[in-house]
């Protein structure tokens, strides 16, 4: 049974919703209702139609920013009491940031990047706090929300939409600046570590919070592939994307990342593989689990095809790992 205070914010949200003359203010208050349905494909469709009537502005300082306008009353739904409005809010961030227009998805990440410095006068705390991520009671999806959350906000600031910039780099590695395509590739595994910690709940039945495993497998499978791909173009491109490069240091670096791959693969595909199984089984819901082209790969040596064996510079390995900016693909 719901308590008296619960009730009330339902019915004031309900007003809210009926009245507020902000149409993209009523469509995010529809989306995220407090209700166990999951979130409305029409619903995400109309907020991805409104999102492509942005002004495109690069100011995500400024409260005109309409990006940063729909970041902040998505981060508003996202502090509500009631658990079922924050997963609607996290799911609807998560497709907002996944299948925004590249342009848009830049937008996005920046805007993202910069308020998460910057208090929320609503909430009391600065925006995408950890601490306000979380679900209040003490029920297992409490853990999956904490843990997806803690992704879909790794993702928002490490790439944007479509994981284009991963694409680029298994495109054309070679035609690109070493120190990007090694930070593409640090933020791509720490987006996939991120990925695995999230446990969907043994005996969960809400149709609502399948849904947010159904993005997060899609987002899942996306990586792998992807990430293996970026890793044959790069041991593609040898010599000619190392240029000035040590041969132990790159032959480090590449153990670095293919060790991380060859270790993880088959543990991400198998939760990728029993995720989709208990969503077909449950709840009806059909993930693609073909990893077509993907699969462990040798542990190759790219030094060999360097020049000169200790005729390049040292390889920071401490400032590799410190890579999190975007870039410049």
């Amino acid at each position: 049974r719901r308590r008296p205070a619960a009730l009330l914010t339902a019915a004031r949200r309900q007003v809210r919703t009926l009245t507020t003359t902000d149409e993209l203010e009523s469509l995010l208050l529809r989306a995220t209702a407090p209700t166990d349905e999951p979130l409305a494909p029409a619903h995400v469709a109309a907020v991805l139609g409104a999102l492509a009537s942005f002004v495109r502005s690069e100011d995500v300082d400024s409260p005109a920013n309409p990006y940063r306008r729909l970041l902040h009353r998505l981060w508003t739904k996202l502090a509500e009491r009631d658990w079922r409005t924050r997963f609607k809010a996290l799911a609807l961030l998560h497709c907002v940031l996944a299948r925004a227009p590249p342009l848009d998805g830049a937008i996005l990440r920046d805007a993202v990047a910069a308020m998460s410095r910057q208090p929320c006068g609503p909430t009391r705390c600065r925006y995408f706090s950890p601490g306000r991520l979380s679900v209040y009671d003490a029920s297992p999806r409490a853990a999956f929300f904490s843990a997806y959350a803690a992704y879909v906000l790794r993702r928002a600031r490490a790439f944007t939409s479509d994981l284009e910039e991963l694409r680029v780099v298994a495109g054309r590695a070679s035609t690109l600046r070493t120190e990007d395509v090694v930070a593409q590739l640090l933020k791509a595994r720490k987006l996939l570590e991120a990925a695995g910690a999230c446990r969907f709940p043994g005996g969960e039945d809400s149709a609502l919070v399948a849904g947010c495993l159904e993005l997060l497998l899609r987002d899942m499978r996306e990586l792998l592939l992807l990430y293996g791909d970026c890793l044959r173009a790069v041991e593609a491109s040898g010599a000619e994307l190392f240029q000035g490069w040590g041969r132990e240091d790159v032959r480090v670096l590449m153990t670095l990342f293919n060790s991380f791959y060859n270790q993880r693969y088959r543990a991400l595909r198998r939760r990728l593989e029993r995720g989709a199984a208990r969503l077909a089984r449950d709840f009806g819901r059909r993930v693609p689990t073909s990893m077509a082209g993907g699969g462990a790969l040798l542990l190759g040596d790219v030094g060999p095809r360097l020049g000169e064996e200790g005729g390049g510079e040292d390889l920071d390995l401490d400032f590799l790992l410190r890579a999190g900016s975007p870039g410049e693909l």
